[in-house]
């Protein structure tokens, strides 16, 4: 990858980081059943491990980047639940909002920790990345007031999502950032184990339960099912390798916020598109200054 400019990897990965999340928008609308989304986690996450696997190999690896490996696995899996959590227990808008700001513990990591320089247009730039994230939510959709296990959740995974930026940069600034595909598919895997047993304890508990749990009705829809896995898992992993290589070679507070900025600006554009959901003139403006600020960052 050394020899393809980094923005034009960049790019790339804002694609994949689309489809992977419209792919993920399709399995779980299909899916109540937690142990099915659980399972399907862990599933595409295997897909995802072959992917690398095929794509550049496993090679060697160090004892750093095994144990680092199942460390980022374990912290993204649990960043997840944490996510999935707040999401059920209080407002989506400021979950959201939360998370997404998130981006700004590893955006400016690289000048508090490895010496990165911050120019101006990365300053206004990552504010306007802000105030994007902030006009894209739909305040209106919520149903659901804050309360004090929400803010944990929410806090927990701001946190948590916060650290696998940082995290990725410390493995890409160390001596054994070319350990990237051992290191990845490691993590996936962790990540597919972890999300097996999430399904196995949840069906021990849909079982418990009084409420039956729709699954999965016909051959077309194990297919189609089966469709989406691929594309989440070589999306995942593209989106995962391109990531951690571009967190060493372009500075925090370019990186981070234009690879948040820019899928939240796509994401929206294919849910209005494709999903035909509406969005106000304050959702349209956001939409706009984060393109803005995703060109900014990069120029």
């Amino acid at each position: 990858m050394g020899n393809i400019s980094p923005y034009l990897l960049l790019v790339i990965s804002i694609f994949a980081a689309l489809v992977c999340s419209t792919s993920n928008k399709i399995f779980s609308n299909k899916q109540p059943s937690v142990a099915l989304k659980s399972l399907g986690v862990s599933i595409f996450s295997l897909v995802s491990c072959l992917t690398l696997y095929i794509w550049d190999g496993f090679g060697n690896i160090s004892t750093f980047s095994l144990v680092f490996g199942i460390l980022f696995g374990v912290v993204t899996f649990l960043a997840n639940i944490m996510l999935l959590s707040a999401f059920s227990l209080g407002p989506w808008s400021y979950t959201y909002v939360m998370i997404c700001l998130s981006m700004l513990m590893p955006a400016f990591s690289g000048a508090l920790f490895w010496g990165e320089k911050i120019g101006i247009l990365q300053y206004i730039g990552t504010l306007l990345v802000i105030v994007c994230i902030i006009l894209s939510v739909d305040k209106k959709a919520d149903d659901k007031k804050a309360n004090i296990k929400w803010l944990l959740c929410t806090v927990a995974a701001f946190l948590m999502s916060g650290s696998i930026g940082i995290m990725q940069k410390v493995h890409q600034t160390s001596q054994y950032k070319n350990e990237l595909n051992g290191f990845l598919i490691v993590s996936f895997f962790a990540g597919a184990v972890l999300s097996l047993v999430s399904a196995l304890i949840s069906k021990i508990k849909e079982k418990q339960g009084t409420e039956k749990k729709e699954g999965i009705k016909s051959w077309k829809e194990i297919v189609a099912l089966a469709v989406i896995f691929v594309l989440i898992g070589v999306s995942t992993a593209a989106n995962h390798k391109l990531n951690l290589y571009l967190s060493g070679v372009l500075p925090s507070a370019v990186f981070f916020p234009a690879v948040n900025g820019g899928p939240l600006v796509l994401a929206s554009l294919t849910a209005f598109i494709f999903f035909k959901e509406r969005l106000s003139k304050k959702q349209w403006i956001g939409l706009l200054i984060g393109t803005a600020a995703v060109f900014l960052l990069t120029i």
